[in-house]
């Protein structure tokens, strides 16, 4: 391999800086890290990286390409090096004309060829473009300086000075250390105008998620960690939310073709099945785990409310009675699990229906909503357990983290669903990844409200919900028939989710004899227009 001077000249040498950065930057990294272009044996750009690799002792590589002849060698190498060089359009064609080469496509304009054929029939003659060319001009003057061409310039024509000023000082023409300085100083500008512009788009992007997390995040409860690998099981985390009770809400078995049944003492017993069953899945999944923890995430719509005309008609009780009601079922069952697991987290978070306003706000959902009371009078009657952590935000999205990861839990109002063939997975995919994810990133997604409950997908769960199949759900929602039932989801704390089952709260034959004990009483409530009397 070896150097052709003729080559070589075609490049714009690198100044005393340059080399000396070249040469550093060689012995920092121990090797010349982009390689040498070689053509027949002979270098065509990398010669400067070539002399200090072999005086150094430096290893490099080599990239062979392949051009017809040694015209076309010359052409790449000035292609190549103006490429790689901030100069502006008056240089290129200065050392185009010089050199004598072509000019690159980008430049083959009719203005760019008759300043090449100006400068190369006379250097002189260019002149006559006007004040237009003194970059040229100078670059050329540059040139000719650093190669021993003698500069011929015409006589200054200057008039006489005036006897009492003093003669004026020639201008000083710019060395070309100072044109290239000027050079570098335009591109250094653009380039720091340029990333500026796109500091400034991360800057706005980073504030709209930093206003994100505040609207939904609130005080946080203590992570849920991982303790033990060991005696062939593995720490798990039993998640169960407990949502769409709407206990007041009286259902007649005649409303639809499925005979639902829902009244105050049915609703009682679904809650109480409820309980038992996150104690019998549990049970079930620590035959292969260790369940110490449960997450028991309450969210919403535990009371119908007085949000339309027609919940007033079917209310068995008013708001405030069925609070009440909820919340002696809801305590006696956080008991029974506070005695069942080393640890129950309880994230709330508020429904659309328990509200006092007319219209569901945002900042001011929960502020309205009487469901947010209940769970801090929850929170004060099960003080008395010190395994039982209530967490409840001024938001309507909470997060708890389990095992390293996020869960986000809410109540599932905010999704808009309208029917589709593939179910509510894919509208809830699409909010949580385009929208909630962004602000913060989750792992496990739970949400209710919809009253069906969906295949799970890696990152969702729905709930479905206590009431059950009702007029509402048939005639105005056209949703297909689901019996009553919440879910059940076990976290491994190795694998993520790992156990997925659907829990049946509905004992249809004690809900029969419920219903015939107290049918006098509703068929009388209803013929007065309301739940019960």
């Amino acid at each position: 391999m070896k150097i052709n001077p003729e080559f070589e000249a075609l490049i714009p040498p690198l100044s005393d800086a340059e080399l000396d950065a070249l040469r550093a930057s060689l012995l920092k990294e121990g090797r010349a890290l982009d390689p040498l272009i070689v053509w027949r044996g002979v270098v065509l750009d990398g010669h400067n990286r070539y002399r200090m690799c072999t005086e150094l002792g430096l290893p490099f590589t080599t990239t062979e390409i392949d051009l017809p002849d040694e015209a076309a060698a010359r052409q790449w190498i000035f292609e190549h090096q103006i490429a790689r060089r901030n100069l502006m359009p008056d240089q290129i064609i200065m050392l185009a004309v010089e050199r004598g080469l072509e000019l690159p496509a980008h430049l083959r304009t009719h203005a760019n060829v008759r300043r090449a054929r100006l400068i190369k029939g006379s250097p002189q003659a260019q002149r006559v473009i006007g004040s237009k060319t003194y970059r040229l001009t100078l670059a050329e003057n540059a040139w000719k300086r650093a190669n021993g061409v003698e500069i011929k310039r015409a006589p200054a024509k200057r008039a006489a000075p005036a006897p009492e000023r003093p003669p004026a000082t020639a201008a000083r023409e710019a060395t070309p250390a100072e044109v290239e300085q000027a050079y570098r100083v335009k591109a250094e500008t653009r380039n720091l105008a340029r990333k500026n512009r796109e500091l400034l788009a991360e800057l706005t992007t980073a504030k709209d998620a930093l206003e994100g997390i505040e609207q939904l995040t609130s005080a946080e409860l203590p992570p849920i960690k991982q303790t033990e690998f060991h005696g062939g099981k593995r720490d798990a985390t039993a998640v169960s939310p407990l949502a769409d009770v709407h206990a007041e809400t009286f259902v007649h078995p005649e409303d639809t073709p499925r005979h639902n049944i829902y009244t105050l003492s049915i609703a009682e017993l679904r809650m109480a099945r409820f309980f038992e069953s996150v104690l019998w899945a549990t049970n079930l999944a620590r035959e292969r785990f260790y369940v110490r923890n449960l997450v028991l995430p309450l969210l919403g719509d535990f009371i119908t409310g007085t949000i339309h005309e027609e919940n007033i008609a079917t209310a068995q009780v008013g708001p405030n009675s069925a609070l009440l009601f909820v919340q002696a079922c809801i305590e006696t069952g956080v008991r029974k699990m506070a005695a069942n697991f080393e640890r129950v987290d309880v994230p709330c978070q508020v429904g659309n229906h328990g509200r006092t306003s007319k219209k569901m706000g945002n900042s001011t959902a929960v502020e309205r909503a009487l469901e947010w009371l209940m769970y801090h009078a929850l929170a004060r009657v099960t003080a008395d357990l010190p395994n039982v952590h209530w967490h409840i935000p001024r938001s309507t999205h909470g997060y708890l983290t389990i095992y390293g990861n996020d869960a986000h839990f809410h109540h599932g109002h905010e999704l808009r669903y309208s029917g589709g063939v593939l179910g509510i997975a894919v509208p809830a995919e699409k909010a949580t990844s385009l929208g909630w994810d962004r602000a913060r990133k989750a792992a496990y997604n739970y949400f209710a409200h919809h009253h069906r409950q969906s295949n799970p997908t890696p990152t969702v769960i729905m709930s479905g919900s206590m009431i059950g199949y009702d007029a509402y759900a048939m005639n105005r929602c056209k949703a297909p028939f689901e019996p009553p039932q919440q879910v059940f989801d076990l976290i491994d704390s190795k694998r993520g989710r790992s156990l997925y089952l659907p829990l049946w709260v509905s004992d249809p034959e004690a809900e029969l004899k419920l219903w015939e004990a107290e049918r006098d009483v509703h068929e009388k409530g209803m013929q007065l227009g309301i739940g019960a009397p």
